[in-house]
């Protein structure tokens, strides 16, 4: 499974990620995917909080045959690259209208979910 991570500077809940992620594991499992590729598109505290939760979930991944990777990209790849993407999220903090990454993402149907901090 091919995931695009995004998200707000401010956002700073990590058990959010770890619901995103998560679920995200979850249906790529559900797959059959042997492949847990994430591109981020930042800002950088959501990729850091993505490669601690990779990181953690090292073992569990490989155990189950599974291998993950995390490549950073630009805010804008994913208006180039759709087709490599089965899956966005996007951190929001509340009442954070959606981006446009979220709606040009349902324009396309890649499934896309929105986390919001908790206030």
């Amino acid at each position: 499974m091919r995931v695009l991570v995004q998200g707000n500077k401010k956002f700073n809940s990590y058990e959010q990620v770890l619901r995103a992620m998560g679920t995200a594991l979850h249906s790529a499992n559900q797959n059959g995917d042997k492949e847990f590729l994430v591109f981020s598109a930042g800002p950088g505290n959501i990729t850091d909080r993505i490669k601690e939760f990779l990181n953690i979930s090292e073992d569990t991944l490989r155990s189950h045959g599974v291998k993950h990777k995390i490549v950073r990209v630009p805010p804008k790849w994913v208006y180039d690259n759709f087709m490599d993407v089965d899956y966005m999220i996007y951190f929001a903090i509340p009442k954070e209208p959606h981006p446009e990454v979220i709606k040009f993402c349902d324009r396309k149907d890649i499934d896309n979910f929105v986390y919001r901090q908790y206030q």
